[in-house]
């Protein structure tokens, strides 16, 4: 009994030692690191891949030095198993790593039927083609290939809109799309290697472009030349497709303005290559216009490529372009409506000023608002046109017209207003027989009482009584064959200049009107 007792005490003690040494143990540790994580048991085969999960594993891994590792386990419970479990299969694992620019490698026994799989189009002949220009090509050397001892552009153009044509600055704003092409010997690849890959798509900056510029640009750039993207053909075609905004000079001829037509050239061609290095032309004779859309001023009817060679006084060498010609129409309704009609209605009341009686007082008032009226259009136009010393516009020659027809119109009321109030002098027998006889004869304004040496009639009485009657004069009905005084042949010839001034300026309104749009439909 007594031994028992001690074997018991015995063994209490040893449990007591070892739990000491135990905590001594986790206490002096140098380093500890533990990680608790959920284990996924993962199958790879070669075209399955099965995972197993299981719960509540915890691994715990206690480091005292580099050299002494343990590892200890720890349970829930006498029946939580917690092991990991990896299944292998003998097949050889396959994984793939997607890059960062989207470019696919296949690692670990890599196929060439793992390798066909596509990524938002794209597929790993398309990334090793791209990758392969990018390392071995270089962008800022002409490609001279073996064979051909100059390179090819091919220029044409689709015009989208004309944004505005600036009259005054000569400056024509078009909208458009470029189509470049041209062959890189350099760029050239076999299909077959690159898994059927027959084109590729890359900035135009990875890729040599020619240096095309328009000869009349007015802009400090071309638009729109470094911003797209080219595409690349297996036989070493590149074409390049980009939408722009050119500004050109534009030289107007405004002659038949508001019925003009005009036509303006932009010229395309490299500026450092010669002929012998670089070649431009088209592929096509015609501007493509399908696309283009309507302007509220201009119409265009047609546009043309032509390509020249032009050589130069600094160089002995051609220097060949692409000359594009388009044909503008403008559309005159808004001018006619606005300025032409309203000119000639203002013109055209000039001519009341022959009819209102002298006493009104406003013979030279109307004429001198007609004349401010038509030189207010002739601001209006010269604002719209280019000032220009060689061509004058057939409008602009209208309302010039126009508005030296109404100053000789507001002279001949001067001369009206004059002679009417001649009354207090006498009336010179030659102005009596050989200027107003002859003028009244001419202008059917008959004078009652005098004699007519050059057409013998007789007077008519009514007149003579409604003339009377119109200056205050009495003149007794049986004394009408009397000849009037010297302030009433003033006033006749008043009349008579009136009438003649009248008949003068409705002539040379028509005849010189009709002459200059004649001539507008026929230049």
């Amino acid at each position: 009994m007594f031994s028992r007792k001690v074997f018991l005490a015995f063994y209490v003690l040893m449990l007591q030692a070892l739990s000491t040494a135990n905590e001594n143990t986790s206490t002096n540790a140098c380093m500890t690191t533990e990680t608790s994580t959920d284990a996924k048991t993962s199958t790879y085969t070669t075209d399955v891949k099965t995972s197993t999960y299981t719960t509540d594993v915890k691994t715990s891994t206690y480091t005292t030095d580099t050299t002494d590792v343990k590892t200890s386990t720890y349970t829930t419970d006498t029946t939580d198993v917690e092991t990991s479990t990896y299944l292998t299969s003998t097949a050889p694992m396959t994984t793939t790593r997607m890059n960062s620019n989207n470019s696919v490698n296949l690692e670990d026994n890599e196929t060439e039927d793992q390798a066909s799989f596509n990524y938002r189009g794209m597929d790993a002949g398309y990334t090793d083609l791209s990758l392969d220009i990018g390392d071995s090509y270089e962008s800022s050397v002409i490609p001279y290939c073996e064979g051909s001892d100059k390179v090819t552009v091919t220029i044409d153009m689709v015009i989208r809109q004309l944004i505005n044509l600036d009259e005054p600055e000569q400056i024509l704003v078009l909208s458009a799309w470029m189509r470049w092409g041209w062959f890189d010997c350099n760029l050239v690849w076999n299909v077959t290697d690159y898994n059927g890959t027959n084109k590729i798509i890359l900035p135009i900056e990875s890729v040599w472009m020619p240096d095309i510029s328009l000869y009349e640009s007015v802009a400090e750039e071309f638009f729109g030349l470094l911003d797209y993207r080219a595409i690349i053909h297996s036989d070493g075609t590149v074409r390049y497709t980009f939408p722009t905004k050119l500004e050109t000079f534009c030289q107007l001829d405004v002659s038949r303005f508001p019925f003009d037509s005009q036509i303006c050239t932009l010229t395309f061609g490299s500026w450092v290559h010669n002929g012998f290095e670089i070649d431009v032309t088209s592929l096509v004779s015609k501007v493509d216009l399908s696309q283009t859309k309507e302007n509220a001023e201009w119409s265009i009817t047609k546009g043309e490529i032509v390509r020249h060679e032009v050589i130069y006084g600094c160089c002995p060498e051609p220097y060949p372009d692409v000359t594009v010609y388009v044909y503008m129409k403008r559309k005159p309704t808004g001018y006619v409506i606005n300025i032409i009609i309203p000119s000639m209605l203002v013109t055209s009341i000039a001519i009341l000023g022959f009819i209102l009686p002298v006493d009104s007082g406003e013979k030279i008032g109307l004429q001198l608002t007609v004349m401010l009226t038509i030189s207010v259009f002739q601001m209006l136009v010269a604002e719209k046109l280019p000032p220009s010393a060689d061509v004058e516009p057939l409008i602009s020659t209208f309302l010039k017209f126009t508005l030296v027809l109404s100053g000789g119109s507001t002279l001949m009321q001067v001369l009206v207003l004059n002679v009417y109030y001649k009354g207090h002098s006498k009336m010179p027998k030659t102005v009596k027989y050989y200027i107003l006889q002859p003028l009244s004869v001419l202008t059917l304004v008959p004078i009652p009482g005098m004699k007519n040496h050059i057409c013998k009639s007789k007077p008519d009485t009514q007149l003579v009584k409604l003339f009377h009657g119109m200056t205050g004069r009495k003149s007794p009905s049986n004394d009408i064959t009397m000849e009037p005084n010297d302030p009433d042949l003033w006033m006749y010839l008043s009349v008579i200049l009136d009438r003649l001034g009248f008949g003068l300026f409705v002539l040379i309104l028509i005849s010189g009107t009709a002459h200059i749009f004649v001539r507008m439909n026929t230049e």
